[in-house]
């Protein structure tokens, strides 16, 4: 984004809203995208159908019969 040049400019008053979509393994990652440099309410998150991380608090849960 930096990169690219999409950031608003920070003498405008508005935030430019960036919406990422993950599908599958990209809607996974991002349940780990780092906050960090961003301002309130300047990214969305739509994970798709994620895949269960070896992880997942649902995997790590012990299932009784």
């Amino acid at each position: 984004i930096e990169l690219l040049r999409l950031r608003s400019l920070r003498a405008t008053k508005r935030l430019k809203v960036f919406t990422f979509v993950g599908h599958s393994m990209g809607g996974a990652a991002l349940f780990y995208k780092d906050d960090e440099g961003w301002h309130d309410g300047e990214f969305g998150l739509y994970a798709i159908a994620p895949a269960l991380l070896h992880t997942d608090g649902l995997q790590s849960q012990e299932v009784e019969p």
